[in-house]
């Protein structure tokens, strides 16, 4: 996934209290659906990441959170290619465990 072509970054319309983000997928089996990326956190002890997220909108029918396809296809490599950007642009601040 590429930022600005497969998905793009939309303020937020769901929680105008805060300077949150959605991402709204261009490309594939999805095109035109909305998510948010909620908690995301690293499992150290499991060497795995943990996120949440919502469907904020979507035209394709009976498209559920828990769609394995969905997950595959887009909200995991999505997030993959966010949190690559991030960190290429130095924006993940890295916490040492306590």
């Amino acid at each position: 996934m590429i930022e600005n072509v497969d998905y793009v970054f939309i303020p937020s319309d769901h929680d105008k209290q805060s300077n949150r983000w959605d991402v709204r997928i261009m490309t594939g089996d999805y095109v035109e659906t909305v998510i948010s990326y909620g908690t995301i956190k690293w499992d150290g002890p499991k060497e795995q990441l943990s996120y949440s997220y919502e469907i904020i909108s979507t035209p394709v029918d009976g498209l559920e959170k828990k769609d394995p396809d969905f997950l595959e296809n887009a909200v995991t490599p999505i997030l993959a290619d966010i949190l690559k950007n991030a960190n290429d642009r130095g924006y993940l601040e890295k916490k040492e465990e306590q």
